[in-house]
C-alpha cells in the first residue's frame, strides 16, 4: 500500500505523521510519499537528511502544486494496490489500518475513511460529513453503528482507494486549485458512478485542527472550487437554488466568470453521462436539506 503526504510548512508535525504510520504500518508492505510543493520552514529536511523516525519515506520536492495537484504527484509515482492520501498533521491509532484495508477490498466500495478525532485525543468526535446548506456549509456526524457503514462524505485527513479506481474515475478534479472541496467533491461524485463510500468506526485518525493555514488560502479559489463542484453535479433547479445563494457572496461575480470561462460546463457533461445515480437521489439518500 502506499501513503501519499502533501506537505507546506508543517514544521514537525510532518515528523509526526511519517513516526505515526510507520509505526502502525510495521509488517505490512507499505511505501509512503511525501510530496513537498514550496515548503520554507524545512519541515520535510530529516527525510533528506535520512534521519531516525523517516522510515520507508521517500521525499519528492516540487513548487506549489495545491491539494490536487500534489495528491496526483504522488499518486502518479505510488505502487501500492491501495493508496491512502493523509494530511501531513495526523496521527492513527494502533489497529486502525487492518479493519480498513478490509472494507477497501470490496469491489463495492469507492473510498474509506477511518473515524476523526481531534490530535492529542483518544476519542474519535466524528465519523463522516455531510453539507448543510446551497452555501456548502458542512457538519460532522455522529456515530451510526459499530460495523463499516456508508457515510455521504468523509474529510481529507485520511482516505483510501483502491489505486486503479482512482484512476478509472479520473482521480481529483484537476481543475480545482490550492485548497477546497476536493473530498467532498470526490465523494459525492464516487457516490453517483456507483460505488459506496464508507467509514470505519473502529479505526481513528487524530488531525490537527489549526485556526490558520501555513500557506496562502484565498476566498475566491475556494469560491470557485464550490461553484465547480455544483455545477459539475447540480441539476438545474438545485444548481439554481445554490446560484441564488453564492449570488450574495464577496467576489461571485469574479469567481463565476473565471470558472464558467474554463471547461466546467464540459466536464458536467461527461459525468451527467457517466453517472449511475442523479444528485436527487444522493440528496434523498443522505437527507440533505438541499
Amino acid at each position: 500500500m502506499s501513503f501519499v503526504i502533501p506537505c507546506r510548512n508543517e514544521g514537525d508535525y510532518l515528523r509526526y505523521t511519517v513516526e505515526s504510520i510507520t509505526e502502525t504500518a510495521a509488517g505490512l508492505p507499505y511505501e509512503i510519499i511525501v510530496v513537498d510543493n514550496g515548503s520554507t520552514d524545512g519541515c520535510s529536511d530529516f527525510l533528506a537528511e535520512g534521519a531516525e523516525g523517516a522510515g520507508a519515506a521517500q521525499l519528492h520536492r516540487c513548487e506549489p502544486l495545491g491539494v490536487v495537484g500534489a495528491r496526483t504527484y504522488g499518486w502518479e509515482r505510488s505502487r501500492g494496490q491501495y493508496v491512502f492520501f493523509c494530511d501531513a498533521h495526523v496521527t492513527f491509532q494502533n489497529n486502525w489500518l487492518e479493519p480498513t484495508l478490509e472494507v477497501l477490498s470490496r469491489p463495492d466500495v469507492g473510498l474509506v475513511a477511518p473515524a476523526s478525532a481531534v490530535w492529542g485525543q483518544a476519542e474519535a468526535t466524528g465519523w463522516g460529513m455531510r453539507w448543510t446548506d446551497a452555501r456548502f456549509n458542512a457538519e460532522w456526524l455522529g456515530r451510526q453503528a459499530e460495523e463499516p457503514y456508508p457515510i455521504p462524505m468523509a474529510a481529507g485527513f485520511c482516505t483510501g482507494l483502491r489505486r486503479e479506481y482512482f484512476g478509472a474515475i479520473g482521480g481529483y478534479d484537476a481543475g480545482m486549485h490550492n485548497y477546497g472541496m476536493e473530498d467532498l467533491e470526490i465523494c459525492m461524485r464516487i457516490w453517483l458512478l456507483g460505488q459506496q463510500v464508507m467509514v470505519v468506526p473502529e479505526a481513528v485518525c487524530a488531525h490537527l485542527f489549526r485556526s490558520a493555514h501555513p500557506y496562502p488560502v484565498d476566498w475566491r479559489t475556494y469560491l470557485v472550487n464550490m461553484m465547480r463542484t455544483g455545477i459539475a453535479h447540480f441539476n438545474g433547479p438545485r444548481l439554481s437554488r445554490c446560484m441564488a445563494e453564492w449570488k450574495t457572496m464577496h467576489d461571485f461575480e469574479g469567481a463565476f466568470a473565471q470558472e464558467a470561462a474554463g471547461t466546467i460546463w464540459e466536464r458536467r457533461r461527461e459525468l451527467f453521462a457517466q453517472r449511475v445515480y442523479d444528485d436527487d437521489w444522493f440528496f434523498s439518500r443522505f437527507g440533505l436539506p438541499f
